[in-house]
């Protein structure tokens, strides 16, 4: 606890906030400056109000005592000094979100002695994967991202942590030869393929960015995958591809249909793992409502009733691992997500864990939905519900094999579209690819 001393007279709401704190404790309140004398040793901290009589005094006692001094401007309450993951922990004790089964050893014994490669190993989800695959004693892990900054800090974590057997590459998987020349060069067993294009406003605006990474990408490694006989490919795909309403989630669902037909075909087993929204990856919901409230008090949300599903970091990570280990053909694995999340509830708790009152400190504005933006969002679709089994702490949904007419045809002339920026051809033939994706 900081113990605080808050000197001036008119503090009696500031000393009943502090009272409820769980990170500051009055030990005095004073009304002279010359009173603090009395207090050495036995506070951290001294409060008083910008205005208040004598300031220099009490800058002259608090220099003597060795205690900084902080000046508040009149009626200013006290903001809680709260780290990411404090937040994020804090957030997972509020009761918004579910309870899910803590991960086991046994969970990536599969792994071990086996050559691993992650793609987006930069990336949120990749580096926490990354770190979760090294516990396991994988022989070699090679860690893919066009990020160079994303992938040297997830290797420089895991030199940290001890964990040598490693290399970590600078890449894009949209570069075929450059991918077939990394491939040969360290024959995974296993592919965790993470690497897309994920926010949504702005593949809205680049529709062949989505296009060329989240189904050209998937398809160069795939195609390697078949060419270095991968036993295990691993691909992330997102609730967005569930019906999708958008861009980034009409590729990802079209990348899903591509493992299906490939896994039909070839040897090895493959998996798709679908994920609601990640609660402390980069540029997430909780990071801008925290970014609001430490820049202006103002806090925008879509509409009292939008409403999503979350899950943390190492919640996914775990159970990339977990889903991994049980597939075989490409079926669709996701997590039990329990009941959705209003995101203005979100907000409020954020608000409240940070020390700012709703109306006082801050205040909400509704606006209105972006591209592209579902009020709500499901990780399965109504037919794969009823084709979905229940399994420990996740559902398991064997693959859809109804394709589309003419949908090699129409990858072809999709990618070709993507080439050359035709983004109303884009749209066009995702909706051809993806019947289900309606704008």
């Amino acid at each position: 606890m900081i113990r605080v001393a808050i000197v001036g007279e008119g503090s009696e709401g500031l000393v009943k906030q502090l009272e409820k704190s769980d990170v500051y404790k009055v030990a005095c309140v004073l009304r002279n400056p010359d009173e603090l004398a009395r207090y050495a040793g036995q506070i951290d901290l001294v409060l008083a109000y910008s205005d208040v009589g004598h300031a220099c005094n009490v800058h002259k006692f608090c220099d003597q005592l060795s205690v900084p001094l902080q000046l508040l401007p009149e009626g200013c309450i006290i903001k809680r000094e709260v780290g990411d993951d404090e937040l994020i922990k804090r957030l997972m004790e509020t009761g918004l979100f579910p309870k899910r089964p803590p991960s086991t050893p046994g969970d990536g014994d599969y792994l071990k002695g086996k050559r691993v490669m992650i793609t987006g190993a930069g990336g949120s989800i990749g580096s926490d994967l990354a770190i979760k695959v090294a516990s396991f004693g994988p022989e070699h892990l090679v860690l893919l991202d066009n990020s160079e900054n994303g992938v040297y800090e997830v290797d420089l974590d895991l030199s940290i942590d001890g964990f040598a057997n490693k290399t970590a590459i600078v890449t894009d998987i949209r570069d075929l030869s450059r991918l077939s020349s990394i491939m040969d060069a360290y024959h995974p067993q296993t592919m965790f393929h993470v690497a897309a294009r994920k926010h949504v406003p702005l593949m809205e605006k680049f529709p062949e960015e989505a296009v060329t990474t989240n189904i050209g990408g998937t398809m160069n490694a795939l195609a390697m995958a078949k060419k270095h006989g991968v036993e295990l490919f691993t691909f992330i795909s997102t609730d967005k591809a569930a019906d999708p309403a958008n861009v980034m989630g009409a590729t990802k669902r079209v990348a899903e249909r591509i493992i299906v037909r490939h896994a039909r075909e070839n040897p090895g087993r493959y998996c798709i793992v679908r994920f609601e929204n990640v609660l402390d990856s980069n540029g997430n919901v909780v990071y801008t409502f925290k970014r609001q409230l430490l820049r202006s008090g103002h806090l925008t949300v879509t509409s009292p009733q939008m409403n999503r599903y979350f899950i943390t970091r190492d919640e996914a990570s775990s159970f990339i691992v977990r889903a991994s280990k049980i597939a075989q053909k490409a079926e669709v694995y996701v997590p039990d997500a329990g009941k959705p999340v209003f995101i203005v509830d979100l907000a409020k708790a954020i608000a409240k864990i940070l020390g700012y009152r709703e109306g006082v400190d801050y205040k909400i504005t509704f606006t209105k939905p972006r591209e592209g933006e579902k009020m709500s969002e499901e990780l399965l679709t109504e037919a794969e519900q009823k084709r979905a089994q229940k399994l420990e702490g996740m559902f398991m949904c064997q693959p859809d094999t109804n394709d589309p007419e003419d949908f090699e045809e129409n990858i072809k002339l999709v990618m070709e579209a993507a080439a050359r920026v035709d983004r109303p051809s884009i749209i066009k033939l995702l909706q051809k690819l993806e019947p289900t994706y309606r704008i």
